[in-house]
């Protein structure tokens, strides 16, 4: 049996749920008249992708400067395919609410993991004040 290779971005909840909403727009696209195919259904599919690749990113990402960094550029493409989505919504092309709805939860745990990464960036920067505080101290003795 061929052991599956899991990195620690497919254990991610807000990677997974990423990638559940990108499938749901690719088949919401599928609705879309062939006029709009090209238009409104490429902006969200790329849109969709655009936001699983930078959490994916950010996971890669060694600082945590960065991983947030990264992460605020997922949160904006979010509100760029929540508005896509309203468009989609408003030109009567079927109901959105719902998929509206989960973006902006994963809006939210985004927003709880960039806390978390700063958190951790703060705890890191006050471990290094203390060790070099006690080297320095030590080199005065």
């Amino acid at each position: 049996m061929k052991q599956q290779l899991t990195t620690s971005r497919h254990k991610l909840r807000v990677y997974q749920l990423s990638r559940q909403l990108e499938d749901d727009i690719h088949e919401l696209i599928k609705q879309l008249p062939a006029s709009e195919f090209y238009g409104l259904g490429d902006e969200l599919r790329r849109g969709s992708a655009t936001v699983a690749h930078y959490i994916s990113e950010a996971d890669q990402r060694y600082s945590y400067s960065l991983k947030v960094e990264t992460l605020n550029l997922a949160r904006t493409a979010i509100r760029q395919v929540r508005e896509l989505l309203s468009q989609y919504q408003k030109e009567s092309f079927g109901s959105t609410a719902e998929i509206r709805k989960q973006y902006q939860a994963l809006s939210q745990q985004l927003w709880a993991l960039i806390a978390h990464y700063r958190r951790r960036q703060q705890e890191r920067q006050s471990r290094a004040r203390i060790k070099a505080a006690d080297a320095l101290a030590f080199a005065r003795s």
